[in-house]
């Protein structure tokens, strides 16, 4: 649907150049709701802007629907601008149309105005929003903005929409109310979905795939759950926030070294995925290994309608001991993440 190969945008800032995106690879498939995600200043937009077609790029080639969009002559540019709808953090919508008058907008600009006030009125309804027809802008809250910027987005039957931190100016209600539109409309329209966000619940809520951008770089991508459960990549936990000894208390973070000492505690976090709870596999470890196992931290949520749960546990026993209850725990199919040790209060 939609592939990136070897991208990379530069810049020129008073004779300096810097790449605002380099040498990124993806591949989008079609029904995919694809997060784009990283820190202010990693390229997020940029990215956005070059996949719309509205930046060219320095080199690399983007392709839809196997269309290399960087040679197409500027015409046929216009036929695939309308296979791309886009919503914005800012809604882009016009103050002084009306609510209906703004959806109808796409329909003048392309000359497809027959039926426009059924086709108008069937977007709104879809997206709920057709009671607020007649209404201004200005007296929208910002979800009902979104809603009516995503039937615009969506007026012309595109195959791709677009979001450029569409719920980054929201309350938490209505971030969660716009992100199931979205989520309906993807599973019901099989429309593909890119969206970039600094916020990691969106991609928590929707994606089925990630990719994480620091700096210009592609650090990471794949699907959601599986770079969630198994990264290795600091800079990725990091910006994921799963690194549970992070939420340690900081008066038990002093305590937390390097390197195995006398009276230390080997500290581990084990993710796992799925059904892989229901084995009591911790109690196993107590009993079978002579290891004591001391849970400090644990968390469970659902990601891609799959359940992840993690626990930040200390080891203590025999070196030999905890290296056999280690590769116990991973024979099962939990990932353990060795994180340091633990100094015990003597």
């Amino acid at each position: 649907m939609i592939e990136l190969e070897s991208v990379t945008k530069s810049f020129s800032n008073q004779g300096i150049e810097y790449k605002a995106l380099n040498n990124i690879s993806l591949s989008v498939d079609a029904g995919d709701i694809y997060g784009i995600i990283g820190q202010s200043g990693a390229g997020k937009s940029t990215l956005m802007r070059c996949i719309a077609n509205l930046e060219s790029l320095s080199s690399g080639n983007i392709y839809i629907d196997n269309v290399n969009i960087s040679n197409i002559p500027l015409n046929e540019r216009l036929n695939l601008s309308q296979k791309m709808g886009m919503i914005f953090q800012s809604f882009n919508l016009l103050s002084q149309k009306t609510v209906f008058e703004n959806v109808a907008l796409p329909f003048h600009v392309s000359g497809q105005t027959d039926d426009l006030r059924a086709n108008v009125t069937r977007l709104l309804t879809r997206v709920g929003m057709n009671e607020f027809a007649s209404k201004y802008p200005g007296t929208l809250s910002g979800g009902q903005k979104q809603r009516v910027a995503i039937a615009r987005a969506l007026a012309l039957k595109p195959k791709v929409l677009l979001c450029d931190e569409a719920t980054s100016a929201l309350d938490p209600e209505s971030t969660q109310s716009v992100l199931a539109l979205l989520k309906k409309l993807n599973q019901e329209e099989g429309i593909t979905i890119l969206i970039i966000t600094h916020e990691m619940d969106v991609i928590k809520s929707i994606c089925n795939k990630v990719a994480l951008l620091s700096d210009g770089n592609l650090i990471e991508s794949g699907p959601v759950v599986d770079v969630f459960a198994s990264s290795k990549n600091l800079q990725t936990r990091t910006l994921l926030s799963n690194r549970l000894v992070d939420n340690l208390p900081d008066a038990f973070k002093t305590r937390i070294i390097s390197e195995k000492k006398e009276y230390s505690e080997t500290l581990v976090q084990l993710t796992y995925v799925g059904s892989v709870t229901s084995e009591p596999l911790l109690s196993v470890v107590s009993k079978e290994f002579s290891v004591t196992v001391n849970i400090l931290l644990a968390n469970i949520e659902s990601i891609s309608q799959q359940i992840l749960g993690q626990i930040l546990v200390s080891l203590s026993g025999n070196s030999n001991d905890i290296d056999k209850a280690i590769s116990y725990l991973q024979t099962n199919q939990l990932i353990v993440d060795k994180v340091g040790y633990v100094q015990r209060t003597i």
